[in-house]
């Protein structure tokens, strides 16, 4: 190709990706980023109020608390285009990354995992719906593309649950039409799996928040006719949904739940343990020093806190001994207003044999009534 041929697909490029950032801009946009915000819902990172821009204005990234308390900026769109740049905000200061994301993008969604990566999901781009998902990783500040990600959206919500599944709810689909669709992404596996319940409304700009039930509240948005959709709740016992009765209350905080479920038999960990809080903690009270795991002695693990302080996980960094009880305990850990935690115990014992798929691990020889007894 001539250099006046690559110039002039540039400059089409270009073309394409301001005239769609600025229909963008047009559009009344609502809050659309799964955003973890300390002691809050997933929320929106941008909101577009319908003026026409001005020059420097940034709409459409997201914001996403980092299990370290600093918060990572990800793309967004501005009249010079589609934006791939990352930033870490520390207090009052906003650091550029050295590496940005593989692909601009915004009114994406950028959600922690139990393992402490992010998963980017979908938004608009220079050549429309971003398809390709990419995960980010803290400790080594680099993208990469996610080759089993799950399919495109943008304008939607992405809500970890207390097993370390993601609820992927409404958003515009890859065919342009606003969706009331719900999916199941495992990170463990990397599969996707869409839920026969779908939400009542198709819906984009909505928030969603997860209770401290371990349901998932879908907070208003726009619906098809452009009027606010109404509340609805994500019910993962029976994975069905149902019209919302309002906002609990915020209670004392304590340790709502866990999987498993402490006192739990014959437990075949697959990654983690979740653990639920009845209101946000702080994140950075949530460590290996103040959630720890034993058998006897200390075993090593890692801590991430998600959805805003409403989850931990603890991850082993080795895998589990058959047979055996170990504990969970959390000492330390405190509110986003610094009150603490009550400490507590949870407790399980690992099956007798490894997962199916994994080499059997090693058991006690049992002796046989002819063996000699021990000198």
């Amino acid at each position: 190709m001539s250099r006046k041929s690559r110039n002039n697909t540039f400059r089409v490029d270009q073309l394409v990706s301001i005239g769609l950032v600025l229909l963008l801009f047009q559009w009344e946009l609502p809050r659309a980023h799964s955003q973890q915000v300390q002691g809050g819902p997933s929320t929106a990172a941008g909101r577009s109020t319908g003026v026409a821009p001005q020059i420097g204005t940034v709409i459409g990234q997201s914001n996403t608390l980092l299990p370290d308390g600093r918060t990572l900026t990800l793309g967004g769109a501005a009249v010079s285009g589609f934006q791939a740049v990352a930033h870490i905000r520390e207090g009052g200061r906003l650091s550029a990354l050295p590496t940005g994301m593989r692909h601009p993008r915004a009114w994406h969604t950028a959600t922690v995992l139990p393992s402490g990566e992010l998963l980017i999901l979908g938004g608009y781009g220079p050549r429309g719906m971003v398809d390709e998902a990419e995960a980010y990783d803290a400790a080594r500040q680099t993208f990469r593309v996610l080759e089993n990600g799950p399919e495109a959206r943008a304008y939607h919500t992405v809500t970890v649950l207390t097993d370390g599944h993601l609820l992927i709810a409404g958003g515009i689909g890859k065919d342009g039409q606003m969706s009331n669709r719900l999916e199941i992404y495992d990170p463990f596996t990397q599969r996707t799996w869409p839920l026969a319940s779908r939400l009542a409304e198709a819906r984009r700009g909505h928030t969603a928040r997860l209770l401290a039930d371990g349901n998932v509240l879908i907070l208003g948005g726009v619906n098809s006719t452009g009027a606010v959709a109404r509340d609805e709740v994500y019910q993962t016992s029976d994975q069905t949904v149902s019209t919302a009765d309002g906002i609990p209350a915020p209670a004392e905080l304590r340790l709502e739940g866990s999987l498993p479920e402490s006192g739990s038999q014959n437990v075949v960990l697959e990654g983690w343990v979740g653990l639920r809080f009845s209101r946000p903690v702080d994140v950075t009270s949530a460590n290996p020093a103040t959630i720890t795991l034993r058998n006897g002695g200390p075993v090593a693990a890692r801590v991430v806190a998600v959805e805003g302080g409403m989850l931990a996980f603890l991850t082993p960094l080795d895998e589990l001994a058959a047979g055996i009880q170990y504990f969970v305990t959390l000492s330390g850990v405190r509110d986003t207003n610094g009150l603490p935690l009550e400490p507590v115990e949870v407790s399980f014992t690992t099956a007798a044999q490894a997962r199916p798929g994994q080499p059997p691990l090693p058991q006690p020889r049992v002796p046989a009534k002819e063996d000699p007894p021990p000198p």
